[in-house]
């Protein structure tokens, strides 16, 4: 069997790990498949695919097609958005019969028994061009029904796939609102426990060292504005005069992943918001880490904020896989991983309050970060490792194509 995947981007978000830790399974559960990944730029992904043993091509879009995206007009200024887009529709649509003639040839030269779309860019580019030789599976990993242009576009302009794979059951049910005549299934987000224990002779950290007596909190997330940076920041202005905490250093770690412009937190701006609120001396950056083992191995306490409902949340799964405590914000595919105060502490999305009231109760109390980071890491090995779902993966592509297992 041959299974293109396509990914847009050459960096590594939380969808790329998960991407990588699809492909490490299949090449070890299925050595006999021929996997091949096409990319939509640069980026140290293409190195850790090579890492893998993957054969990896980059085609890259133009500037216009990866600049390009609709998740921030939900947001104010919404007219003139919509005028600067009708201003470059021209240009964006001569890119795009472009790209459609480079993937066109793409498919004639692979001829992959299966498609496997992993970003909404590359949903729209292969439903337009149908893959004539086999099976086109879309991975559902964002929301679809808060993007008002992708799902006009992908409803209305695509020939449908042949399956949907969503990283969550909420995600599932946002999408049958838009496509309700595919076929879908939910395949959740996998990591490999057995990994945490590499990192424990490491001496060097990104973190810096280790002060006696410290207590790390950090946020790891992509710049996206919703990932709730600003929510963060604000908990810890709350927390920094408090005697209690006066050992507790906070973390915000990773970078913008995306090109699409809008959509984003610079580190500009998240340093001037810090400086605006006093904390700056409390809060470190920390750029975007190609291996996250080393920080969540290095982390006390990891914040997950997002304000708006997230679809899976990757980073809930690595930090319990390695016995971290998760502090996270209840909603969405959130739900469907943790247990409110028993393998993981929840709040309401937005409120700074609520999570600096969070974060000093597991600061304080080390025989309950202890408790919840045990049996969050025990959840994980019962749901979410990749022992646990790696049949599942299989049966889904051989299920496709009708074919026996091995």
């Amino acid at each position: 069997m041959k299974i293109l995947f396509l990914n847009p981007v050459g960096n590594i978000g939380g969808a790329e790990r998960s991407l990588l830790e699809l492909l490490s399974t299949l090449k070890k559960e299925r050595p006999q498949w021929q996997l091949k990944v096409i990319c939509g730029d640069h980026g140290p992904l293409i190195e850790s695919l090579q890492t893998l043993g993957v054969d990896v091509s980059v085609h890259r879009f133009p500037l216009e097609i990866s600049t390009f995206g609709d998740s921030h007009l939900n947001d104010n200024g919404l007219f003139s958005k919509i005028f600067k887009f009708i201003v470059a529709l021209p240009l964006l649509s001569f890119n795009l019969i472009k790209y459609l003639k480079i993937f066109k040839n793409i498919l004639k030269v692979e001829e992959p028994d299966i498609i496997h779309s992993n970003g909404l860019k590359f949903h729209f580019i292969s439903g337009i061009i149908k893959n004539d030789s086999g099976k086109l599976i879309w991975h559902a990993r964002d929301y679809l029904s808060n993007r008002k242009l992708a799902s006009i576009l992908l409803r209305n302009f695509c020939n449908s796939p042949n399956m949907v794979i969503a990283n969550s059951m909420s995600v599932l049910q946002d999408w049958k609102k838009i496509i309700p005549k595919t076929k879908f299934d939910v395949l959740y987000n996998s990591v490999f426990v057995e990994d945490a224990a590499n990192y424990s002779n490491i001496r060097t950290s990104p973190l810096g060292q280790r002060i006696l007596g410290e207590c790390r909190v950090g946020l790891v997330a992509s710049y996206a504005k919703w990932k709730g940076h600003e929510v963060f920041l604000k908990a810890i202005n709350l927390l920094i005069s408090d005697p209690v905490l006066d050992k507790t250093i906070f973390f915000i770690v990773g970078g913008p992943i995306y090109k699409t412009s809008g959509s984003q937190w610079s580190r500009d701006e998240l340093e001037f918001l810090a400086n605006k609120l006093g904390i700056a001396k409390r809060v470190h950056f920390v750029c975007h880490q190609n291996d996250m083992g080393p920080i969540y191995r290095d982390l006390d306490i990891v914040v997950h904020a997002s304000t708006s409902p997230e679809p899976f949340g990757r980073t809930i799964i690595e930090s319990m896989s390695f016995e971290k405590p998760i502090i996270a914000s209840m909603a969405g595919g959130v739900v469907e991983i943790i247990e409110d105060g028993l393998d993981g502490v929840g709040y309401q999305p937005g409120n700074a309050g609520e999570l600096a009231e969070k974060i000093k109760l597991l600061v304080i109390d080390q025989n309950l970060r202890k408790g919840i980071g045990l049996a969050g890491l025990r959840k994980v090995l019962r749901k979410f490792d990749r022992k646990v779902i790696k049949d599942q993966i299989c049966d889904i592509y051989e299920g496709l194509m009708e074919v026996k297992p091995c």
